[in-house]
């Protein structure tokens, strides 16, 4: 039933979030440019941006905006 819901539920964002901790680091890459060719080659029909966070207090207030913008 919960497969034929979210087939039948117009699509959302928070349906497809993936939170991504301790990127292992590369001389030649900054993190951002390591997410996206991640996602990019092993996800590319679905992977649509990312955003990265270096900061707890910055991901609790996009947190909130996205509950807000929910709402």
């Amino acid at each position: 039933m919960r497969l034929h819901f979210l087939a039948s539920e117009r699509r959302r964002p928070d349906q497809f979030t993936v939170h991504v901790r301790n990127v292992p680091p590369d001389a030649d890459e900054s993190v951002s440019e390591l997410v996206e060719h991640f996602f990019l080659v092993n996800h590319p029909d679905y992977y649509l941006t990312h955003k990265v966070v270096y900061d707890a207090k910055q991901l609790s207030s996009l947190v909130a905006k996205k509950k807000k913008n929910q709402n």
